[in-house]
């Protein structure tokens, strides 16, 4: 029997009285339900109203009650009330903590040469790319889903129009509601977005600029498919412009990279972050444009052997940079 059952019955003796009296004053300055001594609070409730309708529907014939007894029973339902007011109080405060209680965050990072894929709690779909990393929460809370990246990745986002989709990348934040995107943001290297399906709106992180600097052209743009904008470390400015081949990121997901007319030095910096190697090119080589794909899941060489032929260039390792140098008449 429970103690709130021994002094409902009354036969409780006047400590635990005491103590039950005790227990619900400490129970104003903390949440905690002693579920050894008073079993669960949705019993507790249950029995208390059960309680309270029996000490409206019953009289009491017996005179030789005892006092304490007699006292208990005519306090009863106010008892009773106190405690439903108590559970109330307890029930409340731990769906509240588990509302607006702090959320753990999530952290995956790819190496060099290391590709993932990640499902987000919403559902929400990422392939993240070589040498980049991801926080998210473990569950979206309020109004807003916002996650942080650094580095490369594609995103498949699960559409909620009152929750809309916010990735942080250094200065950058997109917001999105749902919808299908890269998003390339290295530490050392300029800041893209590629629309594939749907709209996005890229916002810079303005520091202490006025309000008045902030300009759509400068501080906010809004992307349809087949639309990148780049932001520019050292200006601090997005430029956007059509991208029609915005569809070719979808290859990405499966590890083929897609050129059409695409400097060199940015395949380049593409198998560096893939593979994790070094590769220099000669200065003669730096104009030339690439055409071509490749499958990352086969290795650095096959990719260096197939921008060789494509390039009319040589490729050899650099044994002191433990990487490879291209070299070749160039295309100026």
């Amino acid at each position: 029997m429970s103690l709130v059952d021994k002094v409902l019955s009354g036969k409780a003796s006047i400590q635990e009285e005491e103590l039950l009296v005790r227990y619900y004053e400490s129970f104003q300055q903390s949440s905690e339900w002693n579920t050894f001594l008073l079993e669960s609070p949705e019993i507790i409730e249950e029995r208390l109203l059960q309680r309270i309708q029996d000490s409206i529907n019953t009289e009491d014939d017996t005179k030789t009650v005892r006092l304490a007894r007699t006292r208990w029973r005519r306090a009863m339902p106010v008892l009773a009330c106190i405690f439903l007011i108590a559970i109330g109080v307890y029930l409340f405060r731990e769906g509240f903590q588990k509302w607006s209680g702090p959320v753990r965050m999530q952290q995956i990072a790819t190496l060099e040469g290391q590709r993932k894929f990640i499902q987000l709690p919403d559902s929400s779909k990422i392939w993240l790319e070589a040498g980049s990393s991801l926080k998210y929460p473990e569950d979206f809370k309020g109004n807003t889903r916002e996650i942080y990246l650094s580095g490369e990745a594609f995103f498949e986002v699960a559409k909620n129009p009152e929750k809309p989709f916010i990735i942080h990348t250094g200065k950058l934040n997109t917001s999105v509601l749902g919808t299908s995107f890269d998003i390339r943001a290295y530490p050392a290297n300029n800041s893209e977005v590629v629309v594939v399906t749907g709209r996005v709106m890229v916002m810079v992180e303005m520091d202490n600029r006025k309000a008045d600097e902030k300009t759509a052209t400068g501080g906010q743009v809004i992307l349809m498919p087949n639309q990148k904008v780049t932001f520019d470390s050292a200006s601090q400015q997005l430029s956007k412009v059509e991208e029609p081949n915005a569809s070719d990121y979808l290859e990405r997901r499966k590890g083929m990279y897609i050129y059409k007319g695409t400097k060199i030095k940015e395949v380049i910096d593409d198998l560096q972050h893939l593979y994790g190697v070094q590769i220099r090119i000669k200065d003669n080589m730096k104009n030339c444009t690439f055409y071509g794909d490749f499958d990352v899941n086969k290795g650095v060489e096959k990719a260096l052997s197939i921008i060789a032929i494509t390039l009319n260039a040589d490729v050899k390792k650099d044994p002191k940079q433990k990487g490879y140098i291209i070299s070749g008449e160039g295309c100026q």
